[in-house]
């Protein structure tokens, strides 16, 4: 591997002079960007086997496996390194995509990897209450098709969730998960390198390197103006406290990107002098396996750990699931449950707040705020927007080329396309932003009320399923209220003395569709809402967890699906609400917590 990195090194001195030569008058940021895409196109196609090498197989195949996990990502892999610790135990783990690629490691360059074969590329179904200027109306919804899944494409956030949503879990019938009963899985995984946190709520020898971001002037700025709106510096990772600001606490570890795969599972592929495998997991491609009948081949259990998009798809096409949508398609029902149903999800809006002035950046996100807003239902102390601070904007890739220079060649491919954004909304809500500094502050609705679905879209298991995600289409409009609530008070901000300093400003540039309200108002901000919204990835909750008697349940609290033997669904489709955080934390907490039979 040290052969490897020297190698990169040389490719990425080698294509920025390339790009350095050239006669046009780009900043030096994007130049080193490309490079990076260059770099990338070169690493896909010489040097992506050398690191495939890294997970070569060393045990031969088993006729047999006491357990089959289907999915490799955050919570497959947890649940495939726990399984493997009894040395007696033979695991298959069965993952569509391939190990991960070394440049996902690069922090920056994870958005970068959506729409490549490390994605599943997911579009939801055209949307009647929102999405309206996206293209076709559609949704983007990347997925990570990748061992390690999902985490290899996100942007590093560890946020576990607030006590509150675990105590819920618990109270709607699923003993055994409260906070009190996950938070010590939570710690199990974690090695800490942070500082200004609660050490009681840490550990320090885990698997998973948390630490924080890097703290520029724009970060310092958001800490220092927080308290004065009555959001003090706190650890969002700790019950203490519910509300303020901190920075953001990332799985990193010294700037480079938490490799859950190789982390947890390349133990388990190395052998002895002798050719004995110490481990006992085995990784093929599912669609190595899908001609294959794997009937019998299980001693124990099978664990279904694919995620809350494509766990539903695989139990619908195996018979489980609604009785009248799986006969549509001709599948005998094995068991009538509420597959695909309950979808959640957090989202933001595209637009957000930008506010301009000279503050030094190196972008991406850069704190995060905890706040409750004046039309939250919940009387507990419980937040239901989180504020996300970011360098930069959409228009300048989130600040990792946020430079003074002529418009951008790059940008109006990169975010926008990512984000399925229409050319003219871009063009007139960005355009002006592609020069110059900026930063940006975007609400997350935590607790939605909406509630979308995923479908069958074919008995052929390589068709992507249906997703309907359905954001605001709550009949109360509580989901559209709490976001304007979230924007109110994101833009008391603007009005603290640290912001002030820097000459900090509202990015006033109509959306484009919404010119018929008074900018600022609440019925221009819906309008705003619902013309550029963006999911955080955050799908959950298509195989609920609940009571027998509960009709929306899928699994019970040991996550057995109900009334089928020997199957069990470990990944965040379980959950039966969503959390104040973000499921990546949560998802290696379910693969290290649930039950193992």
């Amino acid at each position: 591997m040290e052969k490897m990195k020297y190698s990169l090194v040389l490719v990425l001195t080698f294509a920025i002079l390339e790009h350095g030569h050239s006669n046009d008058d780009r900043s030096l940021t994007e130049r080193i960007f490309n490079s990076f895409n260059d770099i990338n196109r070169l690493f896909e196609k010489y040097v992506l086997h050398v690191d495939t090498e890294y997970w070569k197989l060393q045990d031969e195949a088993e006729s047999e496996y006491d357990f089959v996990i289907v999915g490799g990502g955050s919570a497959g892999c947890v649940l495939a390194c726990r399984l493997s610790e009894v040395s007696q135990w033979r695991v298959l783990l069965l993952e569509a995509g391939e190990p991960e690629n070394t440049m996902i490691d690069i922090p920056a360059l994870a958005p970068t990897f959506q729409k490549s074969k490390y994605d599943w590329a997911y579009r939801s179904v055209e949307q009647k209450t929102m999405a309206f200027g996206m293209e076709d109306h559609k949704m983007n919804i990347p997925r990570g098709k990748m061992l390690g899944g999902s985490s290899g494409l996100n942007f590093m956030m560890y946020v576990r969730g607030n006590k509150w949503d675990y105590d819920q879990w618990e109270a709607k019938g699923n003993p055994g998960w409260g906070y009190k009963d996950v938070l010590p899985y939570f710690m199990k995984s974690e090695a800490a390198h942070l500082s200004d946190v609660d050490p009681r709520y840490h550990n320090m020898e885990g698997y998973l390197n948390v630490e924080d971001s890097y703290r520029s002037t724009l970060t310092k700025t958001f800490l220092k103006g927080g308290p004065e709106i009555g959001l003090p510096l706190f650890d969002y990772n700790a019950p203490t406290r519910s509300f303020g600001v901190s920075p953001m606490q990332s799985t990193t570890h010294k700037g480079e990107e938490g490799d859950l795969s190789k982390g947890l599972l390349a133990p388990y592929y190395q052998q002895d002098e002798s050719g004995h495998s110490h481990g006992s997991v085995r990784h093929e491609d599912t669609h190595r396996r899908q001609q294959e009948s794997l009937r019998g081949a299980v001693r124990e259990e099978w664990k279904e750990a694919r995620g809350a998009i494509n766990s539903p798809q695989l139990l619908m096409l195996s018979g489980i699931g609604p009785k009248k949508h799986l006969k549509h398609h001709g599948i005998k029902c094995l068991k009538d449950l509420p597959v695909g149903k309950n979808l959640m999800d957090h989202f933001f809006p595209d637009f957000v707040l930008n506010g301009t002035g000279l503050l030094s950046t190196i972008g991406g996100i850069m704190g995060v705020g905890f706040v409750k807003t004046n039309v939250s239902e919940i009387k507990a102390p419980v937040p239901d927007i989180e504020f996300m601070f970011m360098g930069g904007s959409i228009a300048t890739g989130m600040g990792m080329f946020a430079v003074k220079s002529s418009r951008s060649q790059l940008t109006p491919s990169f975010f926008p396309a990512a984000m399925g954004i229409q050319p003219d909304y871009y063009d007139r809500l960005f355009g002006p932003l592609e020069t110059g500094f900026q930063w940006t502050i975007s609400p997350v609705l935590m607790h939605p009320k909406s509630v979308g679905y995923v479908k069958l879209n074919s008995t052929d298991p390589h068709d992507p399923p249906i997703i309907n995600p359905r954001y605001f289409s709550d009949p109360e409009n509580h989901d559209v209220r709490t976001m304007i609530g979230g924007i109110r008070e994101a833009q008391k901000l603007l009005k603290t003395a640290a912001f002030r300093e820097y000459g900090a400003k509202l990015h006033k540039v109509p959306m484009k569709g919404c010119d018929h309200h008074v900018f600022d108002s609440d019925g221009y901000w819906e309008c705003a809402l619902r013309s550029l919204i963006s999911t955080l990835y955050h799908q959950i909750g298509t195989a609920k967890m609940g009571k027998k008697d509960d009709p929306t349940a899928v699994v019970d609290h040991r996550l057995r699906v109900h009334g089928v033997k020997a199957l069990r669904v470990i990944d965040v489709s379980v959950m039966p609400v969503h959390i104040a955080g973000h499921p990546n934390a949560a998802a290696m907490m379910i693969g290290r917590r649930a039950p193992i039979t």
